[in-house]
């Protein structure tokens, strides 16, 4: 049931955000950056995986494609982890880099 709650809401992140991914890589990269983490409860662990595939693709369209999904994973996961798994925070923190990537205030060379 799990497996298919996150590829239900996986699909709906690719039509909220207009994108087509034909695997599921990101996803299950999402899933073992996060799985040890202190912060994830395992009680809802699924609502966190989608949560976090929606950031994901969210991110994915605001950087333009410019930067790579291993990159956008690891953001995640470092905000997941300076936010203490909190999805607010977490989401707020992709909002402000996503900002500052448009205005060039980003270098992911860094």
């Amino acid at each position: 049931d799990d497996v298919e709650e996150v590829i239900k809401s996986r699909g709906y992140s690719l039509k909220t955000y207009g994108r087509i991914d034909l695997n599921m890589d990101a996803t299950k990269k999402i899933i073992n950056k996060i799985y040890t983490s202190q912060y994830t409860d395992k009680d809802d662990y699924v609502e966190v995986i989608n949560e976090l595939q929606d950031v994901f693709y969210y991110l994915k369209n605001e950087t333009l494609d410019k930067i790579s999904d291993d990159e956008i994973i690891d953001l995640i996961g470092e905000f997941y982890e300076k936010s203490s798994g909190r999805i607010d925070n977490i989401e707020n923190l992709a909002e402000k880099f996503a900002m500052d990537f448009k205005c060039k205030r980003v270098n992911i060379d860094e």
